[in-house]
Parts: C-alpha cells; sequence; structure tokens
C-alpha cells in the first residue's frame, strides 16, 4: 500500500512511519523539517521524504496523489481548556484536499483511508449517557471541532478518529484493548463515584492511572488498520494497553 503519514517526525508519526515501513508499504513522509527524521530511517528505500507545510491545500493534494491511506499526526492540539494550536486548521486542509483527490479519482475507485488522531476526551464515559470525558476535564479544545467537522462536513470520507489514552515512551506493557466511541479497561471506582456532578470526575481520575499505551503501540495499530474502515468508518477508535495481562507484544484483545 501506498501510505501518507502528516506529521511523520512526531513520535506519533515516527511511530506509525517505522511500524508501516516493516510491513512493506510505500510511505511518504510529509513535514516541514525532514531532518527530524530518525536518522535510521531517511535513507529507507520505501521512504519518500516530502517538505510541505500541513497547512498548504496544493502541497497536500500533491502529496496525497495516488495515495491508499493517509495518517494525520501532526498537531496534537492544546492542553488546556483555552490554548490554542493550528490542529483545527491543519485536520480543515487535509479533510479539504483528500477530498478533492477523492473527487478526481474514478466513481469505483477504492475510497482513501483516513485515521486523524485525536484523545480520549471524546470519548464517552460508560456509565454516563451523553457525557464524554472532556465534559469532565475539557482539555484538548481543538479536538472537539476537528470531530464536529468530521462529522458534517466529511461524510462521504473513510474517515477514523484515534482517540487513544496517554500516551508514554517505552515498550508495551499489554494487549491492545480498542474501543468504539467509548473509553475502554473502564472501572467502577466505589460508591462516591455515583454521587451526582462529581461522580464522572471521580470516576475518570480513579481510571487514569491503568488507562495508558506506548507510541510503539499505537504506530504497530494504525500499520496494520490502513485498508477500508468498514467497521470503524465515521467513528472513534479507543486504544490502552490492558498492563494486567504483562504480556510484552502488540497482539489486540
Amino acid at each position: 500500500m501506498k501510505i501518507l503519514i502528516i506529521g511523520a517526525a512526531g513520535r506519533v508519526g515516527s511511530a506509525a512511519l517505522a511500524a508501516c515501513l516493516t510491513k512493506q508499504h510505500h510511505v511518504t513522509a510529509f513535514l516541514r523539517n525532514p531532518s527530524k527524521l530518525p536518522p535510521e530511517l531517511r535513507n529507507h528505500p520505501r521512504l519518500r521524504i516530502t517538505q510541505g507545510d500541513a497547512t498548504s491545500h496544493s502541497s497536500l493534494v500533491e502529496a496525497i496523489g495516488d495515495t491508499d491511506a493517509i495518517i494525520q499526526a501532526a498537531v496534537y492540539g492544546s492542553n488546556t481548556p483555552f490554548g490554542t494550536s493550528d490542529s483545527e486548521k491543519v485536520v480543515r486542509c487535509i479533510i479539504n484536499a483528500v477530498k478533492e483527490v477523492q473527487a478526481s479519482r474514478p466513481l469505483r475507485s477504492r475510497p482513501i483511508r483516513l485515521w486523524v488522531m485525536s484523545g480520549q476526551v471524546l470519548m464517552d464515559i460508560p456509565g454516563y449517557a451523553g457525557k464524554i470525558e472532556g465534559d469532565v476535564f475539557p482539555i484538548h479544545p481543538e479536538h472537539y471541532k476537528n470531530y464536529d467537522f468530521l462529522r458534517n462536513d466529511a461524510k462521504d470520507l473513510d474517515w477514523s478518529l484515534l482517540c487513544p489514552g496517554r500516551i508514554d515512551q517505552g515498550e508495551p506493557t499489554g494487549p491492545l484493548v480498542v474501543t468504539t466511541d467509548r473509553v475502554g479497561l473502564w472501572q467502577e471506582p466505589w460508591i462516591a463515584g455515583r454521587i451526582s456532578f462529581i461522580g464522572p470526575a471521580l470516576n475518570v481520575i480513579y481510571n487514569w492511572k491503568q488507562q495508558r499505551l506506548t507510541y510503539a503501540s499505537v504506530g504497530e495499530f494504525l500499520s496494520n488498520h490502513l485498508g477500508p474502515g468498514d467497521e470503524w468508518r465515521g467513528k472513534r477508535v479507543g486504544l490502552l494497553e490492558d498492563a494486567s495481562k504483562h504480556v510484552g507484544n502488540y497482539d489486540e484483545a
């Protein structure tokens, strides 16, 4: 497959890049500063490096070309409720470029697969109908707007929103747990977790300590799921590692 990774020098992007190359994919790394790519990957025979700005429509259209799948790993977003970043602009530019390229292809051609990086703040909290984690801790405000834009303006695209828990360096601590639209590995803490108003916050805090995964496992997951979306098309996809099972591989639970 021909894969385009936007933001390939970042921690998620470089992990996805390494994993895709091991799967024999042909990869285009789209980034502002090629010198930031890991040295061991720069001269890989199946890697093409394209320097460009992810807010440039023409640059994105050219980079997409005959790509089969895209991983959007550029500009994660702000860590505060009132922070700002280029995330919204980047995601909108990418979606508009994908729409243009898709429209130019033959009618029955395979749709471009698009993974957009987001965060667990967008996932539903189990047991609290209509409430997402971001309602409790409103960080990464751009993610909410990106999700709305995807739902409203990218209905004809084969997209999924990747919403992992907190991501750390190091080796995977357990098998991947993949969920759709809701937070995974959820445990009810104690009776205090059912108290009105503060219950959801207590539950999120209680679960936060076990809700983690590694960049390596995120990259591996993305490299394994670049075909047509099907069950995850238009969905929020949660990722966590189940450390309770203590295995050192990337198998999905």
